[in-house]
């Protein structure tokens, strides 16, 4: 088993963090994160866990996923690639939705996650609100990011992705033309949608919901990255705050080199695409994954300091207290039964839309 080394650790991330996470890697603290990430692979090994890292965490935390042979990526897609493995226990470094999409999907396993962060698109959702529209619409559906809590999931009739949410808006309208569409939590993304697909204003009820690190990057902010690097292709979130600006501009021809995707997707179309340089718009920690992944290019992001508060609750130092005392029910994920089996059925709705 590979051995971590804080001069080790120290040279990579001086390397591909130095701007996204500015004076966080001296020698000395990469030198108790190597310790602890030794610690943790033992651990990892000895219990037969899997560690499923998501995107936007932090290096140290992706680098103990490499070696552990566990897995980095977005919240679904590491679902999924759990789901392929004989693991009986898996431990999500995400915030805490995640880890329960991933308990809802797994209902087999046992999910672990070190802490329980919160999110800002997905805590603020009322479902007593989501019922009353349902009552004043009863032949309406509700359609929900995957980026929501369990109990949303379950009062809705079809669960999509960011990759996916235009195919599953307009299967719906094809489906159930007279049926109102009800979209939460994201209206950027909803935006993004809308734009896609030509759809009105009036045409589809939106959850007037942000992600508090997407929001903020906004059109200036794309604009001031693109002057600075001409030559780079903009791969952006549909969770932005420049979704609609930018969509038309796209529109209009004055910004082709513009590119709408997921996390995975950004991963993937930087890997084919045949540009050299990227600007990167949502959370800095994929940058980072991308720079390790693909180091013959270039990456920028947006904005260095776009970092998911939430997100970085999750540490190696939780981490390794989780997978020291891994049999302590307070580490463990549970969604009631009744909920998730609600929640499954509308994520397996949606996801047969691609």
């Amino acid at each position: 088993m590979q051995r971590f080394t804080g001069e080790a650790l120290y040279k990579l991330f001086r390397a591909n963090a130095a701007d996204i996470y500015a004076g966080r890697y001296p020698l000395e603290y990469c030198e108790r994160l190597a310790d602890m990430a030794n610690e943790a692979l033992e651990l990892l090994s000895q219990r037969h866990v899997l560690l499923l890292v998501h995107n936007y965490q932090y290096p140290e935390l992706q680098e103990l996923a490499r070696d552990a042979g566990g897995y980095i990526g977005d919240s679904y897609g590491l679902t999924l690639k759990a789901k392929e493995t004989d693991y009986e226990t898996i431990v999500f470094c995400s915030v805490a939705f995640m880890a329960e999409t991933a308990a809802i999907l797994l209902p087999d396993r046992r999910v672990l996650i070190p802490a329980r962060p919160g999110c800002s698109l997905a805590d603020p959702v009322d479902v007593e609100e989501i019922r009353k529209w349902k009552t004043r619409n009863p032949d309406g559906k509700v359609m929900s990011y995957i980026n929501t809590k369990p109990d949303a999931k379950a009062e809705s009739d079809y669960i999509c992705t960011s990759r996916n949410a235009p195919a599953v808006v307009a299967h719906v309208r094809s489906r159930f033309p007279n049926a109102r569409i009800y979209f939460l939590p994201d209206k950027y993304l909803a935006a993004h949608v809308m734009r896609t697909l030509q759809i009105g204003p009036g045409d589809m009820d939106v959850w007037e919901g942000a992600c508090h690190v997407h929001k903020d990057l906004n059109e200036h902010m794309i604009e001031n990255a693109s002057e600075e690097h001409s030559e780079a292709e903009l791969l952006i979130h549909p969770e932005c705050g420049c979704t609609s600006a930018c969509l038309a501009r796209i529109a209009a021809g004055a910004s082709p080199g513009i590119q709408f995707l997921s996390t995975e997707g950004m991963l993937k179309r930087a890997r084919e695409s045949s540009a050299k340089e990227f600007i990167v718009a949502t959370e800095a920690g994929i940058v980072y994954r991308l720079r390790r992944e693909i180091p013959e290019k270039v990456f920028h992001p947006v904005l260095s300091t776009a970092h998911c508060k939430f997100m970085k609750e999750i540490t190696l130092e939780n981490l390794l207290a989780c997978l020291r005392d891994d049999k302590n029910e307070a580490f463990e994920v549970r969604v009631p039964p009744e909920i998730a089996n609600k929640a499954r059925h509308a994520i397996e709705e949606g996801m047969r839309i691609q």
